[in-house]
């Protein structure tokens, strides 16, 4: 929760007053993207596919307006994702 806190106040810094409209379809909206592996294999890594589709979303308060704001923060706060995503 306190890992998530963080990364909601850090995407507002990022995003400034720009608030993402879930009603309008074509409007992109971005967040960092990790393919995450085993914990041996280091850092997110990925290993294996399986032949079903998944989706998973980390949620309005964490996406980005641009492209450039996600990769950005993707990586530098990676290991606040981590804990977020990974970490209990």
């Amino acid at each position: 929760m306190i890992a998530h806190a963080k990364l909601v106040i850090i995407a507002k810094a990022i995003n400034g007053d720009w608030v993402p409209n879930w009603n309008d379809w074509d409007q992109y909206k971005y967040y960092p993207w990790f393919e995450m592996g085993s914990p041996s294999g280091g850092g997110f890594s990925f290993a294996d596919y399986v032949g079903w589709g998944a989706h998973s979303g980390v949620g309005s308060r964490l996406c980005f307006e641009t492209r450039d704001q996600a990769k950005y923060a993707g990586k530098q706060f990676e290991d606040l994702y981590k804990t977020y995503f990974v970490k209990a």
